[in-house]
């Protein structure tokens, strides 16, 4: 059985397994220590996918929210459209999302100063340059970066904040 399951990972490749409403409820505790979003009144947050059926999963999570009196806007984003990716702070990187989209998403996010996260195999997109994701260590979630990710995106972090993350190259 192990072998059945190990097998599924190499074929399949990584599997997430940290819950939606946990990693977006860790998303909204980040939010506060990233130091661009200081003077925002709003945040617009895009949701990044392929398949329109995730964003209704994910809309509820940040949905009429608000992070320390900041609004939250949300705007989901086709990447299969071929639109660039602009008008927004954050993009959240959803599951639908593959590897084969990752370089257009950096150039954008790049180009617009926004802060890239993503929601699904985080460890290889964030090696990639995303910027932030959230991947399971030892039993608990645990929320990685990319040095030259958030660089390149332009999204300072909260000193006291980078202390508690692991960077990866």
């Amino acid at each position: 059985m192990r072998l059945l399951i190990a097998l599924i990972f190499i074929i399949v490749g990584q599997v997430d397994i940290i819950p939606p409403d946990l990693q977006s409820a860790i998303i909204l505790k980040t939010i506060p220590y990233v130091i661009n979003f200081e003077e925002n009144d709003t945040l617009k947050i895009g949701l990044a996918y392929t398949d329109i059926d995730e964003t209704i999963k994910f809309n509820k999570y940040f949905e009429s929210k608000k992070v320390k009196g900041k609004i939250l806007v949300i705007k989901n984003i086709d990447i299969s459209s071929n639109n660039s990716i602009k008008d927004i702070d954050i993009l959240l990187i959803l599951p639908s999302i593959q590897q084969k989209h990752i370089s257009s998403i950096k150039k954008d996010t790049e180009k617009n100063n926004i802060f890239s996260i993503t929601l699904t195999e985080s460890l290889k997109f964030v090696k990639y340059g995303i910027s932030m994701g959230i991947v399971e260590e030892n039993g608990k979630p645990k929320i990685i970066a990319n040095k030259d990710g958030l660089k390149n995106e332009g999204v300072s972090l909260d000193p006291r904040f980078t202390k508690l993350i692991k960077f990866v190259e």
